[in-house]
């Protein structure tokens, strides 16, 4: 992790890696059907995790930009992407 907390790559990173994951999970599959119904969905539900993984990494980093570049307090922040939810 970098010192400048608002040049830190690890958020990208954990989501570029989730993406791989899932492209080799995904992998053989001829469609969406055929991959949600595979036996014990072992795949299918390790993708769902990793896109969430995915997701909170990406409101991790908007969080931390517009707390460095003053845009709010954490609370303010954290308050304003919950109304998006």
């Amino acid at each position: 992790m970098s010192r400048n907390k608002s040049q830190d790559l690890l958020p990208l990173l954990v989501m570029l890696e989730s993406l791989g994951k899932i492209e080799v999970y995904a992998d053989g599959f001829s469609d969406a059907d055929a991959f949600f119904n595979d036996g014990d969905q072992v795949k299918f539900n390790a993708s769902l995790l990793l896109l969430l993984r995915s997701c909170l990494s990406y409101f991790l980093m908007i969080k931390m930009s517009c707390f460095l570049s003053g845009q709010g307090t954490k609370s303010e922040i954290w308050q304003s992407q919950m109304r998006v939810w």
